[in-house]
């Protein structure tokens, strides 16, 4: 069945019994695929000169660069952008701005943080710092964030 599948453009084939880390494997490159397809339909083909979002906050929409991005916090509804220049708080949640970003940049880390990976100044334990802040890694991420760490 699995050489099938090349005849209907599938993106990975499982095989039972499906292990957690290679199920979240073949999620995430699933989900990195539609995220790409879905910018070239809202974007064009210039997407990947695109290089900025807006934030909306106290009533303005902000032009935020992605490489001022440090890290996103999600608070429920709230999320919190922390920038080389400043702290942003918008009314949005953490899933809709994981979305937006471009998953090359951007990993999420927890189940409310999203980081800038190249803004990581060291892995230690569960935690990683950015500038003198630091985060905690969910252990659903951890391994993700350790293999993206070694590209």
């Amino acid at each position: 069945y699995a050489l099938n599948g090349y005849d209907y453009n599938v993106i990975d084939y499982l095989l039972k019994p499906i292990e957690y880390d290679r199920f979240l494997k073949a999620a995430l490159k699933a989900d990195h695929i539609i995220k790409s397809v879905k910018d070239k339909l809202i974007f064009g083909e210039n997407m990947s000169k695109k290089d900025f979002l807006f934030i909306k906050t106290d009533g303005k929409l902000i032009r935020v660069k992605y490489d001022e991005i440090l890290f996103i916090e999600g608070k429920r509804d709230y999320i919190s952008i922390t920038t080389t220049i400043d702290k942003l708080i918008s009314l949005d949640t953490l899933s809709n701005m994981e979305s937006l970003l471009p998953a090359t940049t951007f990993i999420r880390i927890h189940k409310s943080f999203i980081i800038a990976l190249d803004k990581i100044n060291f892995i230690q334990g569960n935690r990683v710092c950015i500038n003198s802040d630091y985060l905690p890694i969910g252990d659903t991420y951890k391994n993700t964030l350790l293999k993206a760490t070694k590209n």
